[in-house]
């Protein structure tokens, strides 16, 4: 459980298609949630990642995996683009398999000139902060209601009661009764 008072960082929980990838032995490897990609420049996430030029940007930081949502075109929110756009919203080192704390992954991401989800919040957890699930999305000025956030600590832990990495989503009452959906 986030502890009370504990430094986190909400993030904006973007409405689209989970991708990952990575430049390891010598190569890089694309996919989605639930499994790596052939390479297919008519695949959402092959389409995603050439257009970012993910290969040589990972190159710079082999064995470094990033994870993105592809958003857009791909759901029922569109967000107010007319193609597909990628923000990403974690990293993770695969030797160590560690996950990168929030400062390290967002210098990462300026490293690699990528787009990161929206910041909500950072600073000390309250329960209040729950508002945050609720409004409008910040991306494309407010072009559709907000899916919800993520919220983790600003430094990467384990909580036993869960089971695994502190990283947790709520999701939004106007996001999951919106027409449509």
């Amino acid at each position: 459980k986030v502890k009370l008072g504990e430094e986190v960082v909400l993030t904006e929980k973007v409405h689209g298609a989970n991708g990952r990838a990575v430049f390891h032995e010598g190569r890089l490897w694309v996919g989605s949630h639930t499994g790596i990609k052939r390479r297919d420049p008519n695949n959402l996430w092959w389409k995603a990642a050439i257009a970012c030029e993910l290969e040589a940007k990972l190159r710079e930081v082999p064995g470094t995996a990033i994870y993105w949502e592809v958003y857009g075109q791909v759901q029922d929110l569109k967000y107010g683009v007319s193609g597909v756009r990628i923000a990403l919203f974690d990293a993770l080192d695969i030797a160590t398999r560690a996950y990168l704390d929030h400062d390290a992954f967002a210098a990462l991401a300026t490293r690699l000139g990528l787009p990161m989800v929206p910041v909500l919040f950072r600073g000390p957890w309250d329960p209040s902060l729950k508002s945050h699930a609720e409004g409008q999305t910040v991306i494309g000025q407010g072009a559709n209601v907000r899916e919800g956030f993520v919220v983790r600590p600003v430094k990467e832990r384990f909580e036993e009661s869960i089971g695994g990495r502190l990283i947790l989503k709520m999701l939004g009452e106007g996001y999951l009764t919106r027409k449509g959906g």
